[in-house]
């Protein structure tokens, strides 16, 4: 079997074995369920609610490069985009330093899910960190971010009305899910690339 093969096989299995995303943390239920009747008013400044903010925090339960993120919304009135922010958490259940910012234009009345790709290669969740996800929006701007389903475990909320941050645990969070290309550990990686040398050795055996 020529050398090249061995080198695609093991860069296949590889491939493979990381390409998929999984779910780091989750407050849908199963098939994209939430309560879609309800939720928080996200607006700005110079809206008539003036600031309304939020903070999710939550706990990834996976290692793996940032793929997605996904949360349940829907549109009020102005153009302006929402600012939706992955912070880290400041060792105090407090909203840390950014790690990634999104602009996001919410379209249409209902509500509907929506996703935010990463565009920061390499930007790592570590499993048993905490995290924020926070919601804001600018000038007239007014949205809605819908709950998750009551039946969801309650988690801390960071919230802002002009004033900065204050927080609150135990209280209903928002639909969303954070998606994540889990690496794999170095003993992952040796025993597919042996599991791939010896496939190798056995087909070159039988063509000898």
């Amino acid at each position: 079997m020529p050398r090249n093969y061995l080198i695609a096989v093991i860069f296949s299995v590889l491939s493979f074995s990381v390409a998929k995303a999984d779910v780091a943390f989750t407050t849908f239920l199963p098939g994209d369920g939430y309560n879609s009747s309800t939720g928080y008013l996200v607006s700005g400044p110079n809206s008539a609610f003036g600031v309304n903010a939020w903070g999710m925090q939550f706990t990834s339960s996976l290692d793996g490069e940032l793929t997605s993120v996904r949360f349940a919304g829907q549109h009020g009135s102005g153009g302006s985009p929402m600012q939706i922010q992955l912070a880290a958490d400041d060792g105090s259940d407090g909203i840390g330093a950014t790690l990634e910012t999104w602009f996001f234009t919410l379209f249409g009345s209902s509500s509907t899910i929506y996703t935010l790709v990463d565009n920061s290669p390499g930007l790592t969740l570590n499993s048993g960190h905490k995290y924020w996800l926070t919601f804001v929006d600018s000038d007239l701007e007014v949205d809605g971010i819908n709950a998750d389903d009551a039946s969801v475990p309650l988690g801390r909320l960071a919230g802002d009305g002009g004033s900065g941050w204050s927080y609150t645990d135990n209280q209903q969070l928002s639909a969303f899910d954070v998606n994540v290309t889990p690496v794999p550990e170095p003993a992952s990686i040796l025993f597919l690339s042996l599991g791939a040398l010896a496939v190798w050795k056995r087909k070159s055996r039988s063509l000898t």
